[in-house]
């Protein structure tokens, strides 16, 4: 094609036709060469105007040519010139350079990991206490006795408890949604509970051999339920390969699972098949899942469309399989079938086939099929089919499975086998709770200290069901779980209305430890938490709420007797003050002063202030203590420290004074000895132990009194009080002769000596 260029200059042309032409710029070379001169012009005027600048900056004292030749002198190149890398041969510059480089690096990692990890730690606490948060509103919207939520993170501190209750016969399971994986895994826990315990009948008292059956179904039905699950989580991960459609029977859900398993290569293709699918692998998981109504309708299915024999006489072992209670196959059929395992398991074509008929035959006890039963919960499915019990003398005895032998299997394997290196503790725990082994499930979780506290709630759950020892017997040979200690240990770290919401779980019959204050193991453990609690008032107000007021006081009153025997005075008046026992408060007082009555600086002491305040009630005769030998004994006790207070600070005539007040001492040989003697008989032992105490220190003052009386100023006319002195040391001399009590050997030779020196 030929092109016209003066069209297209015309063409080119009239795109401008739309625009102003006044203000179009048209030059031509020439006109370009002229404007470029005029632009050389300008260059030359301006290094006048710079001479001219010069001129007027000389004029001012500034030398410009100075200046210039100092800036031009600035070598601003190698400022500003890029850095050649390090040669590979200079070892030492390139090492530096790595390791500055390195360091750099690190140092931004650890800094950008810091800040992350703040904020995950911060996102946790916030979920954490969120979730305390919203347990606690939840309690207190259901008003229940007991809620168990197992959403709460095992980092839950105690004093957050969840457990809310007040009748240990009632139990109510609040199972919260949670998405994490470890809630999940305490959530079955729970359920596996729930459904163990829904399988006991209600209002009968089962012995030990009926509730382990039940228990048996309930943990196989379980573990079906879970597998259900397992199945619908499958499905709905891979709906593309499973194509489940529109068909909401359950045999077509186990078919989409099994297209997903023969898609990814997990079941053969060269198994025997009906409808396109395995035909003993959908009798299998339909019997895994517990779904034995939709068997009988696949076996219809199969009897009616295929006219080959490709299930033989299973039909009839299953009929018989489902119609007996403990789903165990007549004798006859039971003997067929154990020929048709052997059979089978010498030459397997089809595992699913084999496990079939190890279940419903209950003839497998040793082995498991590894293609079939993969994980520890089909294990644990497989094998709690095969518990039965068969009596010795039966022809089937070597099939004998009890629930013993699978807990003890289950022992042999250990925790290491379950949970390698502790990454899921309570998978092992599920298996103890599965194989009624409740006692060391719950001894493993208390084992590892940051599950102490899920330990103990379901040790709780387990205790109200009676599925933990009561009153110290063992559920098993070799474990005994202290629960009573366990609950103990754990309130300590709680508030007192708190602790006892736990401690009035305790099984409230007769102790075994006879003991005539408290005679239930709950008493007991609350009045161990009682010895060990900050506050004394708080914990009785907290009692008044789940206890009566006799038994509240009969607790403290036990509390108080044990803390008098240890010697914990000032605790065990305050705990008889509560439980307004004012006999024994004046008992506890009697058996203090009779302990530091001789002690010097014990009037700092607070008890000691009681006394002396209880005692002033005394002397004005307010008191409301009526005991009067215990009132008898309280004053010679306050009045006996009085003495020695004045004999520790050397006031010894004011100590004298103060024992001849009492009338407990003669003050004279010629003195009705015989009466003091008679008086003496009647104290009571805690003024009778500090009394060889008392004559040594009141012979003592009347020495320091007869020293002083013959001092360098003495004046005759002390002599009177010289002679009284000495007489007095006689009669307490001759007093301490005639009292019948063992005191110590020196005692009389001391008091001797002194009235001696005083001859």
């Amino acid at each position: 094609m030929k092109f016209d260029f003066s069209q297209l200059a015309e063409q080119s042309e009239q795109l401008n036709a739309h625009l102003d032409h006044n203000f179009l710029i048209q030059r031509n070379p020439q006109q370009l060469n002229e404007a470029s001169k005029k632009l050389a012009s300008k260059t030359s005027k301006s290094e006048l105007n710079t001479n001219k600048a010069h001129y007027l900056l000389a004029g001012k004292g500034f030398d410009a040519d100075k200046h210039a030749k100092s800036l031009n002198s600035i070598n601003l190149k190698r400022e500003f010139e890029p850095l050649n890398a390090q040669s590979d041969s200079n070892i030492e510059s390139f090492l530096k350079n790595e390791y500055e480089t390195i360091l750099v690096s690190t140092m931004e990692e650890a800094q950008k990991e810091t800040v992350e990890r703040y904020e995950r730690s911060l996102l946790k606490k916030m979920e954490q206490d969120w979730e305390i948060r919203k347990a606690k509103i939840l309690n207190e919207e259901l008003k229940a006795p007991n809620l168990y939520s197992s959403s709460i993170k095992r980092t839950i501190h105690p004093e957050s408890p969840l457990l809310i209750t007040s009748s240990p016969s009632s139990s109510k399971l609040i199972r919260l949604e949670s998405n994490n994986e470890e809630d999940k895994k305490i959530e079955d826990c729970w359920e596996a509970l729930k459904f163990m315990l829904n399988e006991l009948p209600k209002g009968e008292n089962q012995n030990k051999k009926i509730r382990e059956h039940h228990f048996v179904e309930g943990a196989k039905k379980f573990l079906e339920a879970q597998y259900c699950r397992v199945i619908q989580n499958q499905i709905q991960s891979h709906p593309t390969e499973a194509m489940v459609g529109g068909d909401p029977s359950f045999i077509k859900v186990v078919r989409a699972f099994l297209r997903i398993k023969l898609n990814r290569g997990q079941i053969s293709k060269d198994l025997e098949s009906v409808f396109d699918y395995p035909v003993w692998a959908q009798i299998y998981y339909c019997l895994r899942c517990g779904r034995r109504d939709e068997i009988k309708k696949l076996i219809h299915l199969i009897q009616e469309n295929e006219k080959r024999n490709i299930l033989g006489d299973f039909p009839d072992y299953f009929e018989s399989y489902c119609a007996m209670d403990n789903q165990q196959t007549s004798h006859n059929q039971w003997n067929k079938l154990i020929n048709l395992y052997k059979e089978i398991s010498k030459s397997p074509r089809d595992p699913y086939q084999q496990a079939v008929y190890a279940i419903i035959g209950k003839c497998e006890l040793s082995k498991t099929i590894p293609e079939v039963f993969t994980t520890t919960q089909d294990f644990m499915w497989l094998k709690l089919n095969m518990v039965k019990e068969v009596d010795s003398t039966n022809v089937f005895s070597a099939y004998n499975y009890p629930l013993a032998r699978l807990q003890q299997l289950l022992t042999e394997y250990g925790s290491s086998h379950f949970s390698r290196n502790g990454r899921n503790p309570f998978l092992f725990f599920q298996v103890m709770l599965l194989s009624q082994q409740f006692e060391r499930g719950i001894q493993y979780l208390f084992g590892i200290d940051e599950l102490k506290n899920q330990a103990f709630r379901f040790a709780i759950y387990l205790y109200q069901h009676k599925l933990l020892s009561q009153h110290g017997e063992p559920q098993n040979d070799d474990e005994n779980l202290d629960f009573v200690s366990i609950i103990c240990n754990f309130v300590k770290t709680l508030e007192a209305k708190e602790a006892l919401k736990y401690l009035v779980l305790i099984d409230n019959t007769k102790s075994s430890t006879g003991l005539p204050e408290v005679t239930s193991e709950r008493d007991t453990a609350i009045k161990s938490v009682l010895l060990h609690a900050s506050s004394f008032e708080e914990f009785f107000d907290a009692c008044k709420t789940y206890l009566s007021e006799e038994e509240t006081i009969k607790i403290f009153k036990s509390a108080a007797q044990d803390m008098g025997a240890e010697g914990r005075y000032e605790e065990s008046f305050k705990l008889y003050r509560l439980a307004k026992d004012p006999r024994n408060e004046l008992g506890v007082l009697n058996n203090y002063l009779a302990r530091v009555l001789k002690q010097k600086g014990i009037e700092s002491d607070p008890l000691m202030k009681e006394a002396i305040q209880i005692f002033q009630q005394f002397t004005q005769k307010v008191s409301n203590y009526a005991d009067r030998q215990s009132q008898s004994t309280f004053y010679y006790l306050v009045q006996i420290s009085e003495f020695f207070y004045f004999y520790h600070r050397g006031e010894f005539d004011s100590a004298i004074q103060s024992i001849d007040q009492l009338g407990l001492i003669p003050s004279h040989p010629d003195d009705y000895i015989s009466n003091k003697v008679e008086l003496f008989k009647l104290l009571d032992e805690n003024v009778k132990r500090n009394f060889a105490d008392i004559l040594t220190a009141y012979m003592d003052c009347l020495y320091k009194r007869y020293l002083r009386l013959r001092g360098a100023s003495a004046h005759p006319s002390k002599e009177p009080e010289i002679e009284n002195t000495r007489l007095r040391a006689r009669a307490v001399v001759t007093f301490s002769g005639f009292l019948p009590y063992k005191m110590p050997q020196d005692t009389k030779s001391n008091l001797m000596r002194t009235e001696v020196f005083m001859s």
